[in-house]
């Protein structure tokens, strides 16, 4: 097994310290990770100060304690069969927290069973208010396909707090303009506003906002 000792930079609550991971990846000292934090396991950047090789018996921390890295600051390319994906998690949505990974991935793909995900949802011209519960009700990770799955992507992104600015940079990466919707978004004053208007129910409203978070 694979320990990296991190430290939090941005988090002056935590910054002062490295704590014990274990990293399914190699990794070396000064690289950038992912890793979650607290009792929610919100994602944070920090830094590999340290890597060792142990078993567990040798670990450098209780391994039944232990959390584990979720990937390399920056991992967002999916590849599913000849398809390149992205995920939607790993996107920085305030000072210090990234979007949560596992839960959305947008590209279009025919199949992503190898990648863990549990539904495809062809994002056709269909409404919002269809588009996104399908997207928040479906249990694991969602594949997000078809002519409007740029969308439903920038939308979730800017329910989790990512600026407009992150959300259009990312849907380019797709070869996407969401500018228009981010207008719509934002002359609305709030995405919950937004999403009210487009139809949710408060408790959907909930799901879409809380789905990257």
């Amino acid at each position: 097994m694979q320990f990296a000792a991190l430290r939090f930079e941005r988090d002056e609550n935590l910054a002062d310290r490295t704590y014990w991971y274990v990293c399914p990846f190699p990794v070396k000292a000064g690289a950038r990770v992912l890793a979650p934090v607290g009792a929610r396991d919100k994602l944070q950047c920090a830094v590999v100060e340290r890597a060792v090789e142990a078993d567990a018996n040798c670990a450098p921390y209780d391994v039944r304690l232990i959390k584990q890295i979720a990937s390399p600051l920056g991992a967002r390319k999916v590849v599913l069969g000849s398809a390149v994906c992205r995920e939607l998690g790993g996107v920085l949505y305030d000072k210090k927290h990234y979007t949560r990974l596992g839960r959305a991935i947008v590209g279009n793909a025919e199949d992503g069973c190898d990648y863990g995900i549990m539904y495809t949802l062809s994002c056709e011209q269909r409404p919002m208010r269809e588009l996104l519960p399908a997207a928040c009700g479906a249990h694991g990770c969602v594949l997000l396909t078809g002519p409007r799955a740029e969308d439903v992507a920038a939308v979730l992104l800017s329910a989790a707090g990512v600026s407009p600015d992150r959300v259009a940079a990312d849907a380019k990466r797709g070869g996407a303009d969401v500018g228009e919707l981010l207008a719509e978004i934002g002359a609305c004053g709030s995405v919950r506003a937004w999403l009210y208007q487009e139809g949710l129910t408060p408790e959907q409203c909930d799901a879409v906002i809380g789905r990257l978070r």
